[in-house]
C-alpha cells in the first residue's frame, strides 16, 4: 500500500490495531488528535477511517466509546487533547456511531460538562455545547437532564458567542424532541 496517502494509513495500519487491547487506547488517542484536529486534509481522511473502523466491529465502536470518556477523563482541560476529542465525538454522535445507552451516554455527558466547567476556550465551550445538544434526545431521563443543565450553564456563560451557541443548540434539541416534557417545555418558555 501507498503509505504516503492518509486514508492508506487509517485503514491498512491503524484500525486492525484498534483490535488489539494493548494498542487500542494510544492508537485512539492520537487518532482523535487528527480527526478533531485543524488540519482539514488529515481530519477528513482520519473520521472516515474511524466511522469506517466503528461500523465494521462493534467491539471497536465499544473500545472508541470508552476511550473517548477516558482521554476526556484523563486528560481533564488539557486543550491540546480534549479539544479534538469533543470535535471527534460531536462528529461520532452527528453521524449516529454513538450508542446513548444509559450508562456510557451518561459517563460521556459528565465527562463534557466537567471539561466545559470553567474553561475560557470558546471554541471548546461551543463544541461542548454541540455534543450536550445532542443528548437531549437520549431516552434516558438522567442523561436528558443532565445535558440539559449543561448547556443551561453554558447560557449563562461570561462569553456572548457561547451564550448563543448553546441557545441554538438548546433550542435545536428542544424542536426535535417527538413528545416535550413539562421540563422542556418550561425550558422552551424561558427561552422565548
Amino acid at each position: 500500500p501507498d503509505a504516503s496517502r492518509p486514508m492508506v494509513i487509517f485503514d491498512a495500519i491503524a484500525a486492525p490495531l484498534l483490535k488489539e487491547s494493548a494498542y487500542a487506547f494510544d492508537i485512539l488517542n492520537g487518532w482523535f488528535v487528527s480527526a478533531g484536529g485543524i488540519a482539514d486534509g488529515l481530519a477528513h481522511f482520519s473520521s472516515n477511517a474511524l466511522v469506517s473502523a466503528m461500523s465494521d466491529s462493534p467491539n471497536v465502536a465499544n473500545v472508541v466509546i470508552h476511550s473517548l470518556v477516558r482521554v476526556m477523563t484523563e486528560n481533564k482541560h488539557n486543550d491540546r487533547l480534549t479539544l479534538p476529542t469533543l470535535r471527534v465525538c460531536d462528529f461520532l454522535i452527528s453521524r449516529g456511531c454513538l450508542p446513548q445507552s444509559h450508562e456510557i451516554a451518561l459517563a460521556l455527558v459528565e465527562s463534557i460538562r466537567s471539561e466545559c466547567f470553567s474553561s475560557r476556550e470558546i471554541s471548546k465551550l461551543t463544541v461542548g455545547a454541540s455534543c450536550l445538544a445532542h443528548f437531549i434526545r437520549a431516552q434516558a431521563e438522567e442523561v436528558h437532564k443532565s445535558s440539559a443543565t449543561g448547556l443551561l450553564a453554558l447560557m449563562v456563560n461570561r462569553y456572548p458567542r457561547v451564550r448563543r451557541e448553546a441557545a441554538e443548540q438548546m433550542y435545536m434539541g428542544l424542536i426535535a424532541l417527538d413528545e416535550p416534557s413539562g421540563d422542556d417545555e418550561r425550558a422552551s418558555e424561558l427561552l422565548s
